[in-house]
Formats: structure tokens, C-alpha cells, sequence
């Protein structure tokens, strides 16, 4: 009988990331644009000093700041607070990966930033960790059909028992 748990789906706290870049509203963008160079990281959430989810910024974000100041004699660099988006696509930990994909699709997101009961940040997720997930539930399940696939190997003993068995 195969193990039925193997074939739920994972929740985003199984396959979320835990240790996440994050920044408060008054970092400047110039430390946003050195984290997500040395970090190879693309966006990040925003917390206030509760670590309370309250926006997210991206390389986007950054680099539209940035090219305004240097070659167009914008406002300046600012802060993240200035630049970030308040309106935050989050995810609570304990949804399934169902959930999550199709937050993903309808937001057309690459990331999104995880969430317990009170709003705290806890982890971030990606269309990649959720890609990752699938690719092990596949992999599980062609070994589980591969294996209903090949004859049961029965011992003398059990020949026995079944021709006993068959001829009553």
C-alpha cells in the first residue's frame, strides 16, 4: 500500500526560504543596490522595526530610481520607503503550494514574500522553490509507478500458501 501522505501537497513553509534580505523603509537605495548585487537577489520585502510586512522593492525599483538621478537630475537617491511598493502580494505559510502557484500566475510574480497569522515576515518564496517542489513529487511518484510496475516476487513459503489456498 503506498504511503498516501507522499502525495499531498507541500505547504510554502516546506519549501520556503528562511533567510531573506530585508530592509527597512529608511534604508537608502544605494544599500538595496549592494545588497542585491553581492546577494544575486532581484526584489526584497520591506519590514517596519516589528518585522511587520509592510512593502517590497525590486531591481526594477532601484534601477528606475537610479537612472532618473544620474542621468536625468532626479529627486536624488532616496530611501526605500520613498521607492518600495506598499501594496504587497504575501503569502501565509501554512497555504499549499496550489495556492501559491496560482497567486504566482494571477500576479504574474517571480517572488513573494511569506507570512504568519500576524502578518511577520517568515521566509520568501519563488516560481522556481514551487518548480523544485514539483520536480520531487514527480520524481516520487514514477518511482512509486515504476515500482507497481514490476511482479511481486513471492517466497517458496508464500507459493505454497497460495496454491494451498487456490486448490481449497
Amino acid at each position: 500500500m503506498p504511503n498516501l501522505d507522499r502525495y499531498k501537497a507541500p505547504y510554502v513553509k516546506d519549501i520556503m526560504i528562511t533567510k531573506v534580505v530585508a530592509f527597512h523603509p529608511d534604508h537608502d537605495v544605494v544599500d538595496v543596490l549592494k545588497a542585491f548585487n553581492e546577494y544575486r537577489i532581484t526584489a526584497a520585502p520591506v519590514v517596519d522595526k516589528e518585522n511587520n510586512l509592510i512593502g517590497f522593492i525590486s531591481e526594477k525599483d532601484c534601477m528606475e530610481n537610479l537612472v532618473s538621478f544620474i542621468f536625468y537630475e532626479g529627486l536624488g537617491v532616496g530611501s526605500v520607503e520613498t521607492i518600495m511598493h506598499q501594496d504587497v502580494h504575501s503569502i501565509n505559510k501554512d497555504k499549499d503550494i496550489f495556492e501559491l502557484e496560482k497567486l504566482l500566475q494571477e500576479k504574474d510574480l517571480r517572488h513573494m514574500p511569506v507570512t504568519d497569522e500576524e502578518n511577520h515576515l517568515v521566509g520568501m518564496v519563488s516560481r522556481r522553490d514551487v518548480l523544485l517542489a514539483l520536480e520531487r513529487i514527480l520524481h516520487t511518484m514514477v518511482e512509486y509507478k515504476e515500482k507497481i510496475k514490476s511482479p511481486v516476487e513471492l517466497t517458496p513459503m508464500e507459493k505454497i500458501k497460495m496454491k494451498i489456498k487456490n486448490e481449497d
